[in-house]
């Protein structure tokens, strides 16, 4: 199938173009997955937040898409959004990040995932990610580097890992209602109040979560999962999703 690509200019002085912003016009990744021969693991997670499957190409883009499914902050994510096309002092280099997320105060951000960085071992890779971030600036987005340690890091890890297995749980209109209910003398309550809706705890819990990625509910995801754990209401109607 023909891939067909858009692209803008980024423009500082008249005259003068920072970079380009290229991207595929169907909104897909700008690289294809694959291992190669270098058998490394790579895969497909089903985003409910987005509606369709993101690829990654490692451990570590996983758990993102993990963060980036459970936190409430973010509204929608891609994987490989763009590639930058830029030029400093005669010489052209492309630079594509790992993820662009739409935040929820309007913002975009964008995520470039590392086991460890570690610039002093490649200045020219170093030097690239800094003119992309100053890039990013000038077009008003946050440019941030996620290294391992920051994605596994206790509790909050344990606590996203957990809530996003439960993303495809169907979520009805009576549930949320039921949901709502809740809140209506209160900003918020606890997670056991929450689960206790439902009758069934596992089933409860499973709909928390679940309501949870679909922004409906908001829990606090730096501290372990327990009945007690504050739990917000982000929006009630039209929010269920099957």
């Amino acid at each position: 199938m023909l891939v067909e690509f858009k692209s803008r200019d980024v423009r500082g002085a008249p005259g003068d173009i920072l970079a380009t912003v290229i991207e595929r016009t169907d909104g897909e990744p700008m690289r294809r997955i694959t291992n190669g021969r270098r058998h490394r693991p790579v895969g497909h997670y089903y985003s409910q937040k987005n509606g369709f499957s993101v690829p990654w190409e490692s451990r570590n883009e996983l758990h993102g898409f993990y963060h980036a499914e459970v936190d409430a902050n973010v509204v929608a994510y891609r994987a490989q959004p763009h590639t930058l096309r830029m030029g400093l002092h005669g010489v052209v280099s492309s630079y594509t990040p790992d993820r662009a997320d739409r935040l929820s105060d309007g913002r975009t951000e964008i995520i470039e995932i590392k086991d460890a960085f570690k610039p002093e071992r490649d200045p020219a890779y170093e030097r690239k990610l800094h003119q992309a971030s100053a890039i990013y600036r000038h077009l008003g987005w946050r440019f941030r580097i996620v290294e391992r340690t920051d994605l596994e890091a206790a509790p909050r890890f344990k606590t996203i890992e957990e809530v996003q297995s439960y993303r495809r749980t169907a979520v009805t209109a009576q549930d949320v209602f039921v949901v709502s209910r809740l809140f209506h003398d209160s900003p918020e309550r606890t997670l056991g109040e929450v689960i206790a809706l439902f009758g069934n705890p596992v089933l409860g819990m499973a709909k928390a979560y679940a309501m949870t990625v679909r922004r409906i509910l908001a829990l606090d995801l730096t501290v372990p999962l327990n009945d007690a754990m504050p739990v917000r209401l982000l929006r009630a109607e039209g929010a269920a999703h099957a």
